[in-house]
């Protein structure tokens, strides 16, 4: 559906830490977008751009919003906006029809991760935990291989494992020396994210050599049609700038099990998210493994991340219709995209 006027609201979010290799601890800009169209609906939607992994600047997002040239990025978050826009028309909550799967811990960079975090963790029910690293693999490994060693009796009784995302900073050679380093703790590891940028041959070589799982985030669109089985063992699917439909035919294709997660975006974002991993663990022909839903812990707490609800691992529907959050998003000030009257 064409939409008749769209307003934005910049934002910005504050991380703890910087995350991993790809960005630093500096506040992230990102645009809340209301959308109305001709009929009288109203829907919201986020547009969180990463430039550091290869998105437009939030100023070139907003730039082709207005002419019509839609990014991937865009592309989703108008798709948001439209749904949003139904289910606020009929009064529906969108999460409320849906179970969302569990989610992991996310933990931005590996100071965070402690013998007293994870206990933490374990008693709130986290049963994943990510870390990013890529910043200096070989001392990454060597604290890892430090803290969890002794964790051995704790994390076998309650069957915690580890994802280690890399955000493709390593070099195929460098992954090898990686495992060897850990391989005294290779039996918490859940999977490791994106170690080198996607090569299949190389990939499969890893899984084979070290008996591991592979989970592959961004690759290249040229490669999608290419994809086949062996090279990776789950694939990573961020509903903010992908296709579900496409996403969901590569799943049952490969027969792969999928990790739906947020984009490190607004809460808006990941409840947006989160109604997508709902409507896919729906399918009874897909395998949802945990997702990456509760990424705001990720920042410092605003008024947004403060409405979100939570039980241990689960992020629960917001109240409201719609995504939820609607008097958050009704109490702000809107700048018109077109020259219309916000």
């Amino acid at each position: 559906m064409r939409p008749l006027r769209i307003a934005y609201h910049a934002y910005s979010l504050h991380p703890r830490d910087a995350f991993g290799n790809v960005a630093s601890g500096q506040a992230r800009k990102g645009a809340l977008l209301r959308v109305q169209y001709p009929g009288g609906e109203q829907g919201y939607a986020d547009c969180h751009p990463w430039p550091e992994l290869g998105d437009l600047s939030l100023t070139m997002q907003l730039k082709k919003l207005q002419t019509g040239e839609w990014t991937d990025l865009l592309l989703r978050s108008m798709e948001f906006a439209w749904t949003d826009a139904q289910a606020r028309s009929q009064g529906l909550n969108l999460l409320d029809v849906c179970a969302i799967p569990p989610s992991h811990f996310l933990m931005p960079c590996l100071e965070r991760f402690t013998p007293e975090s994870l206990e933490h963790c374990v008693s709130q029910g986290f049963r994943r935990i990510k870390i990013k690293l890529g910043k200096n693999p070989l001392e990454e490994g060597q604290y890892l291989v430090k803290q969890l060693d002794p964790l051995r009796a704790l994390l076998s009784s309650v069957k915690v494992k580890f994802r280690l995302d890399f955000n493709s900073s390593m070099t195929e050679d460098q992954v090898h020396v990686f495992l060897a380093q850990i391989q005294p703790i290779l039996d918490f590891l859940d999977f490791i994210e994106d170690p080198t940028p996607f090569v299949a041959s190389a990939w499969e070589n890893i899984q084979k050599r070290w008996g591991i799982r592979l989970a592959l985030d961004r690759f290249p669109v040229t490669q999608f049609e290419s994809l086949t089985p062996g090279a990776f063992s789950i694939v990573v699917f961020k509903p903010a700038i992908q296709s579900m439909e496409k996403i969901k035919a590569l799943a049952l294709r490969l027969d792969c099990p999928l990790a739906v997660t947020s984009y490190l975006d607004h809460p808006l974002g990941q409840l947006c998210a989160a109604k997508a991993a709902g409507v896919l663990q729906s399918d009874p022909r897909l395998k949802i493994e945990e997702g990456g839903l509760l990424s705001h812990s990720a920042y410092k707490e605003n008024d947004f991340s403060s409405a979100l609800r939570t039980n241990g691992p689960f992020l629960l529907p917001s109240p409201g219709t719609g995504f939820g959050l609607n008097e958050r998003l009704a109490a702000l000030t809107w700048s018109p995209l077109q020259g219309e009257t916000a």
